[in-house]
Parts: C-alpha cells; structure tokens; sequence
C-alpha cells in the first residue's frame, strides 16, 4: 500500500484516550508492566508512552514523515514498514489506532494480497469489503501470544457489520473474551464513525 494513502486517513489519538486504553490494559494484567509492546501504524510513536508499563516497545509505521517526528524512550523502536507485510510475532500487547480506510479505497492489489496472506496464516478468510481496520485487527490478534492482550481504538461498527463477522467468528471459535467501550462523544470530529476501545483477551479462554 502506498504511503499517501494512510496520510490520508491518519488522525492522531488524543493523549487522553491514549492514557484510558493504558489503564484499561494495565487493569487487564493488575497493574503488571508488559514484556513487550506492539504497535501496528504506530504514527509518532505516542503509544510508546509511559515506557515504564512495558519492557520492549515495537512500532510499525509505513509513512517515513510521520516517523520522523517520533520521540521515543531507550526501550522503543519504530520500524520503516507496511504493517501488513512486516512479519513478527509473540507480543504480551498489541495495542494502537489502526487507518480507518474503506474498502472502495484500497487498492485491490494490496488488499487481495493482504487477505491471502491473512487466510494463509490463521485460516480467517476475510471478505474483500472488510475495511483495513479489520485486517490490522486481524493482524494484530496473529502477532500476539497465545495469552496476549489486543486493545486497539477502532470503529464501533465491527461489533455488527456482515463485512467483520468472520473477525468475529474467529474471536469466539478461540474463546477469547472481547469487551468493547463505545464512545457516546465525538473524540475523532473528522472522522464520521463511532468511536470505540475494542479488547480481546486471549487469555480468557
């Protein structure tokens, strides 16, 4: 995918949100600090914050721009890559605000090859209208331990849509448990979709 396409659709999370999905993961574990911190579209790296909750911190981060513009602690990286083709795995926490792109404007190359790679690595085969924050989901659910934790600020819409239930399907086939937090204000003004924090256990099984 190329990067302008993510500038388009990027809208930087508020440090508030920021610090509730903090408390909200860290009340997860009671409080324990994470082993190791993923961050698919990690932006300037503000998930990256406070670095004494976790051991390790990886961000993901396709726009060289955005990049740039990271302040990170000593024990945080960000990588130069398409988070959908940068390949890593056994993360205690995946956690981020994922493009919100439709389908329609996707580039199909890049969507076709996504979804293959997708079904190919944990047998969920996504529709082709899923929207790319399904397949960050997605992604993210493949890239953490079996016990991880996935927090992720994503529309609320994945909750119901058609185009999300085999995403949904796969969460309850693991018996993995989801708790959803949807915003009843409007945190993204911009953006013209329900706003929610979505976290999936999959130690809860």
């Amino acid at each position: 995918m190329k990067g302008e396409h993510f500038q388009r659709c990027q809208v930087a999370t508020p440090h508030d949100i920021v610090d509730l999905m903090w408390r909200l993961a860290l009340k997860r574990r009671g409080g324990k600090r994470f082993a190791s911190l993923l961050d698919l579209g990690s932006g300037d790296g503000r998930f990256a914050r406070p670095d004494h909750a976790f051991d390790h911190f990886t961000g993901v981060e396709l726009d060289k721009r955005k990049a740039a513009t990271a302040k990170l602690p000593a024990n945080a990286q960000l990588v130069l890559a398409d988070a959908m083709q940068w390949g890593d795995g056994g993360y205690s926490l995946s956690r981020g605000n994922p493009p919100y792109i439709r389908y329609h404007s996707l580039e199909s190359t890049w969507r076709d090859t996504v979804l293959q790679s997708l079904e190919a690595s944990t047998g969920v085969k996504l529709k082709r209208n899923a929207n790319a924050f399904v397949m960050f989901l997605l992604r993210a659910l493949q890239q953490t331990a079996p016990d991880g934790l996935v927090v992720q600020l994503v529309p609320f819409e994945w909750v119901t849509r058609p185009s999300a239930k085999e995403l949904r399907d796969h969460i309850t086939a693991n018996g993995w448990s989801a708790t959803v937090y949807r915003f009843d204000c409007e945190i993204f003004p911009r953006v013209l979709t329900t706003a929610s924090i979505s976290i999936i256990d999959k130690s809860k099984c």
